[in-house]
């Protein structure tokens, strides 16, 4: 994996963290799925 990769899931487990305390489940869901798109956006 290269280091952008490493960085941007270091920061979306924390991001996931965070809103996993905080947002009700139908946020939460829709987060993962934007983030996960960008993800694959980047051919991941």
């Amino acid at each position: 994996m290269n280091q952008a990769f490493q960085s941007s899931l270091a920061l979306f487990k924390k991001t996931l963290l965070t809103e996993q305390k905080t947002a009700n489940q139908t946020l939460f869901k829709q987060l993962i799925k934007t983030e996960l798109q960008k993800l694959g956006q980047r051919g991941v």
